[in-house]
């Protein structure tokens, strides 16, 4: 449950001041290292699937609200009445 707030926050991050290559990036980074601990541990199950799928959902959930701010944030500097 800590892993994945920590990868909503960086999602966030990411999607506060970044753009979607960035995202990209951290889920190709999430894989190789979710790969690399199956291989070490040796075990592959329907479970460990559905964690990684949470986890890549929680890093690209946060850049969606962090892109979402953002934006907001921009939108917000526009208006000047």
């Amino acid at each position: 449950m800590l892993t994945l707030c920590l990868l909503i926050l960086v999602g966030f991050a990411v999607g506060s001041y970044l753009r979607l290559g960035a995202v990209t990036a951290a889920s190709l980074v999430v894989l190789l290292v979710w790969i690399a601990m199956r291989l070490y541990l040796q075990a592959i199950g329907v479970a460990d699937i559905l964690m990684l799928l949470a986890y890549l959902s929680a890093l690209q959930g946060g850049f969606l609200i962090g892109a979402y701010v953002a934006t907001r944030r921009a939108e917000a500097g526009f208006n000047t009445k």
